[in-house]
C-alpha cells in the first residue's frame, strides 16, 4: 500500500468524529433554541393553524401578530390560547435531543439516517398537532363551545395526539432501525 492510502484511512475516523460532533452540536442547540423561542414557536403555530382552519370553516378565523391565539369571529366569539403543553414543540425538543444524542454516542447509526428519521418524525409530529388544533378550533366554532371543545379537546384532540405521537415515535424508530450497520464515513 502506498504512503497515502493510509493517510487517507486515518483521516477518516477523524473527520467522521468531526461531523457526528458537528451535527449532535447543531442538534442540542436547534433544541435549546426551540425551547427558548417557545413563544414565537407557538405564535407560528396559532398562525398556520388560524390560516388553515379559516380554509374550510364558515366563520372567519385568525390569529394577531406574534401571540399564540387562535380567534373565531370578527367580532371574537371564541378565542383559543396555544399554551406550551398544547403546542408541538415539546415533541420537536424531544426529536431535537434524542437525534442529538444519537448523533455523538449511536455509533452504529448513519448521520444520514439520523436526519432523515428526525426530518420525517418531526414534520409528523407538526402535521398532526396542527390536525388537531384545527379539529379543536372547528369543532368548537361549529357546534358550540361547550360540545365541540369538550369532545374535540379532550376526547378525540387526546386520542390524536397519543396515537399520532406515538405514530411518529414509532416511524423514527423504524427509520433508524432500517440501517444498522457500522459505518466509517458520515
Amino acid at each position: 500500500m502506498s504512503r497515502g492510502a493510509h493517510a487517507s484511512r486515518a483521516q477518516a475516523p477523524a473527520t467522521h468524529g468531526l461531523a457526528r460532533f458537528t451535527l449532535a452540536g447543531l442538534l442540542l442547540a436547534g433544541g435549546l433554541g426551540t425551547w427558548l423561542m417557545a413563544d414565537p414557536y407557538r405564535g407560528m403555530e396559532a398562525k398556520a393553524t388560524a390560516w388553515l382552519a379559516d380554509l374550510v370553516s364558515t366563520q372567519p378565523i385568525w390569529s394577531a401578530a406574534e401571540q399564540p391565539v387562535i380567534f373565531v369571529g370578527r367580532p371574537v366569539d371564541l378565542a383559543f390560547v396555544i399554551t406550551p403543553s398544547c403546542s408541538s414543540m415539546i415533541v420537536a425538543v424531544i426529536f431535537f435531543v434524542a437525534s442529538g444524542l444519537l448523533s455523538f454516542f449511536g455509533r452504529r447509526f448513519r448521520l444520514r439516517r439520523i436526519l432523515m428519521a428526525f426530518a420525517v418524525a418531526v414534520v409528523l409530529a407538526l402535521f398532526i398537532n396542527f390536525a388537531r388544533m384545527i379539529l379543536i378550533v372547528l369543532a368548537s366554532s361549529e357546534w358550540s363551545r361547550q360540545i365541540g371543545f369538550q369532545l374535540s379537546h379532550e376526547w378525540l384532540g387526546s386520542f390524536l395526539t397519543v396515537f399520532g405521537m406515538a405514530f411518529a415515535l414509532l416511524v423514527y424508530l423504524f427509520l433508524l432501525a432500517r440501517d444498522r450497520s457500522p459505518v466509517a464515513s458520515p
